[in-house]
């Protein structure tokens, strides 16, 4: 059987009471577990019960509606459905089975049971897919690399656009090493003696900074003769 048929039978329950004047609250909390159920009316409904279970406890209602305040006219009406249709047929069967999943949680708040049974529901995301790892260089791969970035780094040196190109390769290839960034370090004139990868980067940054304001200076210096 289908949530929309157990929904409709809750349709049916709301009806009759309507008829029969009882209190509109009833109605109106039963007409929750009604709109509730609507998104899901072509879910199989033993499936849905599993599914809807919530994951956390749902906090005790103290002022609001508790689902336990659907629980009297719901019950009423599985003994209607089992004495009209039998207890083990169709729809009583299902009704009794939302009777039992609704007890669990018959001291929940009415609205916070509904809400934590609509996230328990949600489609969850998707996992996102893991990045390939990045090709690891091959022995002749990762030389020709030290060479050119050996090469081209002094030249580089002032030049913001180019260092930052071959910089960023030094820096995201873990493949070079604390002593090939110290050795490229010595290449551009760090004298002191960086003790870690990071310190030899950051060694050759502050020279190329230092190299950039000197050109800059010497550009603001351009045009002007000796006195």
């Amino acid at each position: 059987m289908t949530v929309a048929t157990v929904r409709q039978s809750l349709i049916d329950l709301t009806t009759f009471l309507s008829q029969v004047d009882a209190s509109k609250s009833i109605e109106s909390n039963l007409q929750k577990l009604i709109d509730f159920l609507e998104p899901h009316a072509k879910k199989q409904f033993g499936a849905f019960i599993k599914s809807a279970t919530p994951a956390t406890d749902v906090a005790a209602s103290w002022t609001g509606t508790k689902v336990g305040a659907i629980l009297l006219p719901l019950d009423a009406f599985c003994e209607l459905m089992g004495s009209v249709a039998g207890r083990t047929g169709k729809p009583y069967k299902e009704l009794q089975m939302l009777s039992d999943f609704l007890s669990d949680f018959k001291n929940a708040d009415l609205a916070a049971f509904i809400e934590a049974a609509s996230t328990q529901l949600a489609p969850k995301p998707k996992a996102t897919a893991a990045k390939p790892k990045a090709k690891r260089l091959t022995a002749e791969e990762l030389q020709a690399l030290l060479e050119r970035c050996s090469r081209d780094l002094p030249t580089a040196m002032g030049n913001e656009p180019e260092f930052d190109r071959i910089f960023e390769v030094i820096v995201s290839e873990s493949a070079i090493k604390k002593a090939d960034v110290i050795r490229m370090a010595r290449a551009v004139g760090v004298t002191s003696n960086p003790k870690s990868r990071d310190a030899a980067l950051d060694a050759i940054r502050n020279v190329h900074l230092a190299k950039m304001g000197f050109n800059l200076k010497l550009k603001s210096m351009g045009g002007r003769t000796a006195a």
